[in-house]
């Protein structure tokens, strides 16, 4: 007979859960910002980790500068966000031969493939500085190839240009469906679009409508805006606040922005445009809109309700409960509704806690895997049992395992014992220890016990009581 206890009590130990546990960003919303020189890195390197939400930089990668020149920053940076690699910016794209752009994409990915999490093989593809189209177009499906073929997310950069463009040709939408090739339109994983108020008769743009249109060109790709700014310092603040602010009710929409002056504006993060970008990051509307998130506690239950008053892509939500610093592990599922634009209620019971105080999260997760971390307000608190309790075992009938909760409302010494049919005692489970008032689970596990009635009894100090239980095999 083999006979094993564990008695779960409030100091377990779990695995720790890291709020920035992925590796590539793949997350709902993309919080971007560029910096175009590397120069600095003790003042850029805050402003970043400073930001209240971690933030994907883009990192201009200079023209004729080797990979290697940017080690340092990319490992520095990668340390406090994500990293979209501009492989070349659009300015210098004509200056690269097809051998040498394929050359230099080789290089950097070789060099800092590790830790740049997205690549923009091209930069404001369409744009009529770049060259002739055949030319573009060769540069960019060489190195869209080179970057697929070792496995890493890309990414492709429009330029809006409506009403704003010499040849027609190059006009965004008509370059995208004439250029872009059928297996890069469905295999881009994202598509950002470049825009400038100051480069285009200061049109302020219907994002809505435009993302609904590029989504059918790409139908895989995650989209957003891919560059924005102005020189005009007077539009700048404004500029932050309404762009960071965007909102578009689309499936792939995932924000971007990627400001491109923010080393020159917001570096270091004592300037007042890092405030304003700042308060904007932690206004963006979220892809699921929570209304209320609270808690209620019966005996050794906690039950959470939360109401979403919107959901866009809502797989469902992780609940995620920690008892000590840190040390979150996944307490559940509850399956989400979609995308609804009406109020949605969910409940969760965790059930059979311990004595102690817990904090709870949930981790709200699309379709394609992305998340947003959510936190309940307060700590629940499970209270000492108010009186002794001896619970039916569970399951029952069993093999080869079963559990039995019982509580301690006062330190005491504590028996639990089994007895067959007869009244004859099998096992001393538990032999006269001293146990503190608490919640407990005795887990029994049996290899050589009959089919037959037991029972088991608890004897304390002040409290004796039996059960029966059934052992089928």
């Amino acid at each position: 007979m083999k006979t094993i206890i564990l008695l779960l009590l409030a100091v377990a130990s779990v695995f720790a859960v890291r709020e920035s546990e992925a590796s590539v960003i793949d997350t709902t919303k993309v919080y971007g910002v560029t910096i175009d020189a590397i120069s600095g890195l003790k003042y850029t390197v805050p402003a970043l980790s400073n930001l209240v939400r971690k933030p994907t930089t883009r990192i201009v990668f200079d023209e004729w500068i080797p990979a290697v020149d940017y080690v340092n920053a990319v490992n520095q940076i990668s340390s406090v966000s994500f990293i979209m690699g501009e492989l070349l910016d659009s300015y210098y794209m004509k200056q690269y031969s097809l051998s040498q752009y394929a050359e230099r994409s080789r290089n950097y990915l070789d060099t800092l493939g590790g830790k740049v999490n997205i690549w923009e093989i091209g930069n404001e593809i369409n744009g009529e500085w770049l060259g002739t189209t055949p030319d573009v177009v060769a540069k960019m499906d060489t190195a869209y190839k080179i970057f697929k073929a070792a496995g890493k997310k890309t990414a492709l950069t429009l330029y809006y240009n409506k009403d704003c463009w010499s040849n027609p040709q190059n006009e965004m939408f008509r370059w995208a469906v004439n250029n872009v090739p059928s297996y890069m339109k469905t295999g881009l994983d994202y598509v950002w679009i470049s825009y400038y108020e100051d480069d285009c008769n200061g049109l302020q743009l219907n994002w809505q409508q435009i993302i609904d249109s590029l989504g059918k060109i790409f139908p895989n790709a995650k989209l957003g805006i891919g560059e924005c700014g102005t020189l005009n310092t007077a539009n700048k603040s404004e500029y932050i606040s309404r762009y960071y602010r965007t909102a578009v009710i689309h499936p792939r929409w995932v924000g971007g922005f990627f400001w491109w002056y923010f080393k020159q504006d917001c570096v270091p993060y004592t300037k007042e445009l890092w405030s304003v970008l700042n308060d904007a990051l932690n206004n963006i509307p979220m892809p699921v809109t929570l209304a209320s998130f609270n808690s209620y506690v019966n005996r050794r239950e906690s039950k959470l309700i939360w109401v979403t008053s919107g959901e866009i892509n809502n797989s469902g939500f992780e609940v995620e409960r920690c008892a000590g610093a840190n040390n979150w592990i996944k307490a559940g599922f509850v399956k989400g509704s979609g995308t609804t634009q009406y109020p949605v209620v969910y409940s969760f019971k965790d059930n059979n806690l311990v004595s102690g105080k817990y904090r709870y999260r949930l981790k709200q997760c699309d379709y394609n895997g992305n998340f947003e971390y959510y936190n309940l307000a307060n700590d629940v608190e499970i209270g000492l049992p108010e009186k002794y309790n001896l619970s039916q075992n569970y399951p029952n009938p069993f093999n080869p395992r079963t559990n039995i909760d019982f509580t301690i409302p006062a330190e005491t010494k504590v028996s639990l014992i089994i007895y067959d049919i007869s009244g004859r005692e099998i096992k001393r489970v538990i032999n006269n220890e001293t146990m503190k008032a608490n919640y407990y689970t005795a887990v029994i596990e049996v290899s050589d016990f009959t089919t037959g009635v037991y029972f088991y009894k608890i004897i304390t100090d002040d409290f004796v009581q039996t059960k029966k239980m059934m052992v089928i095999k």
